[in-house]
């Protein structure tokens, strides 16, 4: 335990020797531990005492700097010098991204061609870790290019962290060309997110104004490319439900051949050079037109994808989480997977393409938890009837009775659409003030909404499950207390649910819809409920507003604190227990 810079708590010491021996051993080990644990310093102290270069991916790119100031604590108090540092795109990191506007990265290599920024000297050796706006700073102040630095200083790092967007999308190969991948031991935080994650980076979308607008832009071109774009929109504005349908008939019905695909990339480029001697903004639709096809084109009939049309456009769906994956996990050294919430583990390693494996699931330490499931109520069905809307109103004006900070968490944008008045009402009534998620978040915007509500007291969190606030975010001590989960965040049963539905039955069998969709969304469900327990000492209030949660397959899916601590009431009980306890 030389670099672990804490006083070993329970647990830690072991799980330290068992990753130890299956890195050892060049097995892959996959840890479920609850927040608190300190899962980044044990695996963080294990690998560097082993010598081991990291890279480790997050699931966004605001948590890459979380290791890299834990790696700063590390030498601090181990008195080491290990160099590790947050890596960011080229979007992120160029300067001239602050002048010029940009809406297409592939554009950004014309950018390099106007740019004064110098590399840094290879003598240059940081013998600290660097977050990425760190890097940033000091390169711009030397009047050295952030970008390059970046990939400089990789090559020297102990530890690289970065998005999962470079690992498990096209850019693996951008990733390899930058390090021996072979020598790297890779990390995976938050790794239930891997399974959707995936199919999310492997899929490609092409909307309906992204097709109006390439038509625009290939008019001014070359107008027999933009025929072709238009006969595409032109289908597609017809289109007036999902369907699955052959992309190679699609393509030869429309004409879409490998060298119409590669003039569209050539005149992507010429849009470029004119874009950039007007001072226009960057990017081109036609490259956007012609990515996408090329990417159908490239696995069409190929078993776990389909291409879909729909009202808002086409869609290239990749469900072959565990291929990917699999032929991913070898480019590396070994493989770390981490999460508070894995389990079943055999799904967990089943969907992600593990082979040879190790597991750990670390029990949760607190106890001051209390949690009700509420019998007689559900969000099952396309609508909330009415007699269920008066029994969630109920629970909402009695659950904002709750005198600290509490959240309620709900199984889809709709459903927190149709009980927006019940918040409304009931944080009048109580005079609490409301912090309503919605899709249009983002960035600083809701790193302040977020600050906003964990400073005061009475404040109340509105949220779907999955969303921005429902995992991934911390709320320490009595910044968040009581939650209350209302449905079940199971994926919409759309046409692409259906699909993956049915190919993960083709490889799982039996088991396949529990591994496509339920399992998912109790993952969800209990990453909600975990935003209230970041600590030991923490307590926790909650309120599992769906019988369905009572179930026994879905009550074992919970974390084991709601498990050990979790009653059953019907929900005319609940004023009751709001009484009893404040």
């Amino acid at each position: 335990m030389d670099f672990f810079p804490y006083t070993p708590r329970r647990y830690q010491p072991e799980v330290m020797g068992k990753l130890k021996r299956a890195m050892e051993a060049n097995m892959t080990f996959c840890l479920q531990a609850p927040t608190g644990f300190g899962k980044t310093t044990v695996v963080l102290s294990t690998i560097l005492k082993l010598g081991h270069p990291l890279i480790w991916v997050s699931r966004t790119g605001n948590t890459t700097d979380r290791p890299v100031q834990e790696l700063k604590i590390i030498n601090e108090k181990t008195n080491s010098n290990f160099f590790g540092m947050s890596f960011r795109g080229k979007t992120d990191m160029c300067p001239l991204t602050r002048t010029q506007r940009i809406f297409d990265r592939h554009s950004l290599h014309h950018l390099c061609k106007k740019c004064d920024f110098e590399d840094a000297p290879e003598s240059f050796n940081p013998n600290y870790p660097m977050t990425f706006s760190e890097i940033y700073k000091m390169a711009t102040q030397r009047g050295w290019c952030p970008y390059k630095l970046q990939k400089f200083l990789a090559k020297k790092a102990n530890l690289v962290s970065m998005s999962y967007n470079y690992v498990f999308s096209e850019h693996l190969s951008m990733l390899s060309n930058m390090l021996p991948l072979e020598k790297y031991i890779l990390v995976v935080d938050e790794a239930h997110n891997l399974q959707k994650t995936t199919s999310n980076l492997n899929s490609e979308q092409l909307t309906l104004t992204s097709l109006q607008r390439a038509v625009k832009e290939a008019e001014s071109i070359d107008k027999d490319f933009a025929q072709v774009i238009d006969a595409v929109d032109g289908h597609v504005a017809w289109v007036r439900q999902e369907r699955h349908i052959d992309a190679k008939k699609f393509m030869e019905k429309i004409g879409i051949t490998p060298q119409l695909i590669g003039r569209g990339y050539d005149l992507s480029e010429e849009i470029y050079k004119r874009q950039m001697e007007r001072h226009r903004p960057l990017g081109s639709y036609i490259r956007s037109f012609s990515k996408f096809f090329d990417k159908a084109l490239s696995v069409a009939g190929t078993k776990g994808t389909a291409f879909i049309e729909s009202p808002e456009g086409l869609e290239l769906f990749d469900m072959r989480s565990a291929e990917i994956l699999k032929g991913i996990w070898g480019n590396f050294h070994n493989v770390i997977l981490v999460s508070g919430t894995l389990k079943p583990m055999k799904a967990f390693t089943e969907t992600v393409g593990l082979g040879r494996h190790v597991s750990e699931e670390i029990p949760s330490f607190t106890s001051n938890v209390f949690s009700f499931v509420t019998h007689g109520v559900t969000t099952r069905g396309m609508n909330i009837g009415k007699s269920s809307l008066d029994r969630y109103r109920m629970l909402i004006h009695n659950f904002f009775s709750y005198p600290g900070n509490i959240a309620v968490f709900n199984a889809s944008y709709r459903i927190q659409s149709e009980l927006e008045s019940f918040f409304k009402e009931a944080a009048k009534l109580h005079k609490k003030k409301l912090f309503v998620e919605d899709r249009s978040l983002r960035g600083n915007e809701a790193a302040d909404f977020l600050e906003d509500f964990k400073s005061g007291r009475g404040h109340v969190l509105i949220a779907p499950m999955g969303g921005r606030f429902g995992e991934g975010v911390d709320f320490p001590g009595t910044s968040l207390e009581g939650i209350m989960l209302i449905g079940v965040p199971f994926d919409r049963l759309s046409l692409k649910t259906k699909l993956q539905n049915r190919y993960y039955e083709q490889l799982y069998g039996r088991k396949g819809r529990d591994y496509a969709y339920v399992i998912p969304a109790f993952r969800r469900a209990s990453q909600a409920v975990g935003r209230a327990i970041r600590a030991p000492e923490d307590f926790g209030f909650f309120v599992l507003a769906d019988e369905r949660y009572a179930q026994p397959a879905h009550f074992d899916m919970l974390p084991d604190y709601i498990q050990r601590n979790s009653r059953d009431i019907h929900y005319s009980n609940f004023p009751l227990v709001m009484r009893s306890f404040f």
